[in-house]
């Protein structure tokens, strides 16, 4: 959906960027709030899940950070970043 000259969705990752960057326990909830909303297209923007999966892991909830990191590399399997998604993913054990 195009909402003055922009997606919806890409603003979303992007306002989710900015919070997750402010780092903090409450802009990490808001931060993931944005990314659900601009997870809820298909294809999701680019690093949506493996942005979703570093709050995640970050809050310790390792089974939600597994998944978000596992959808991130479904959704992108060429990513440049392969090696260390899975480097996380090892770190949060089976």
């Amino acid at each position: 959906m195009i909402e003055g000259g922009r997606d919806v969705h890409d603003v979303a990752f992007f306002q989710g960027e900015v919070y997750r960057r402010k780092g903090n326990d409450e802009d990490l909830d808001k931060a993931m709030s944005y990314y659900k909303k601009a997870a809820s297209i298909t294809p999701a923007p680019l690093k949506t899940y493996k942005n979703m999966g570093l709050i995640a892991k970050r809050q310790e909830n390792t089974e939600m950070a597994k998944r978000y990191f596992e959808l991130y590399l479904q959704e992108n399997p060429d990513a440049s970043d392969e090696k260390l998604v899975r480097i996380y993913i090892d770190q949060l054990g089976n």
